[in-house]
């Protein structure tokens, strides 16, 4: 047993029809997807089932802990797919498996505060035309959630949302909660890796569906050495560019943004990485 995973809550905490979602692969960290987990119930009101996806075949470290925290937490429900289809294809297929209308996705090495799940459920109770909540984010460095590197801002009301998704995320994926059938009506998120959420949120507005934003930090986002480098892939510039492409068709973006963009990521993928890091860091953060 890890040591994240010694001590269960012993004070019972109340449950919200509400599920959690976090998709897994073979080359994430144990020891932080297992920090990761334990947020979740940590929270001041917990979800009633967290599901684990994992994307294809896991390491022996990550089924050891998937082990260890399915003993001290029995609502942990886990799938797997056959193979490795990106995390696209696993958060659909994790969506699908969620029992409840709610869901709330974090990435797999990131910290969820402890009120997260208590101040978006009470959103959804008060607001039953919203259909996806996200919030702010602070990126944290060195493995110390203390250590705040930047923090990535999003803005909040429905009209801010759509104007800022003409060129970037209007929010921020690892802290969204959303309406499973809202999610499953524009097609979930479409099968990529890296603009998948980006694309969802456009669906989402572009089919009328309300999405808003709390001013509250709700995750903490663990920076790595390898952020940088996924972000110049040519892969993922592809990704991008092809995203907000398709956000010009879907009547969000217009012509202007899409060529901003297209050129803002082709510029990004030839700079060197210090100046790449430099533009995100003064560009897309705070």
């Amino acid at each position: 047993m890890s040591q994240t995973q010694k001590t269960a809550s012993k004070k019972s905490k109340p449950t919200a029809a509400c599920s959690a979602l976090v998709c897994v692969y073979e080359k994430d960290n144990a020891e932080h997807f297992g920090l990761a987990i334990k947020s979740l119930y940590e929270q001041t009101l917990l979800p009633n089932e967290v599901v684990i996806v994992g994307d294809g075949k896991l390491s022996d470290e990550l089924y050891d802990e998937i082990k260890s925290l399915k003993k001290h937490y029995p609502s942990i429900k886990y799938y797997e797919l056959e193979k490795n289809s990106g995390i696209g294809a696993a958060s659909n297929y994790g969506i699908s498996k969620c029992k409840n209308e709610l869901i709330a996705k974090m990435d797999s090495d990131d910290i969820s505060l402890p009120e997260r799940i208590e101040k978006q459920v009470a959103e959804f109770q008060d607001d039953p035309k919203l259909s996806a909540l996200g919030g702010q984010l602070e990126e944290f460095a060195n493995n110390d959630p203390d250590q705040v590197a930047s923090r990535r801002e999003v803005p909040l009301d429905s009209e801010k949302i759509v104007r800022f998704a003409r060129r970037r995320s209007p929010i921020n994926n690892p802290t969204v909660m959303f309406r499973k059938t809202d999610v499953q009506s524009v097609g979930g998120y479409p099968e990529m890796n890296r603009a998948e959420d980006y694309l969802l949120f456009v669906k989402m507005i572009a089919s009328g569906k309300v999405l808003r934003n709390l001013p509250d930090v709700l995750v903490k986002y663990r920076l790595d050495a390898d952020n940088i480098k996924r972000r110049k892939s040519w892969a993922n510039t592809k990704e991008m560019i092809n995203a907000r492409k398709e956000a010009y068709k879907l009547g969000v973006a217009k012509w202007s943004d899409y060529m901003f963009m297209k050129v803002a990521f082709l510029c990004l993928f030839i700079a060197p990485s210090g100046l790449a890091k430099l533009s995100y860091r003064l560009g897309l953060r705070k």
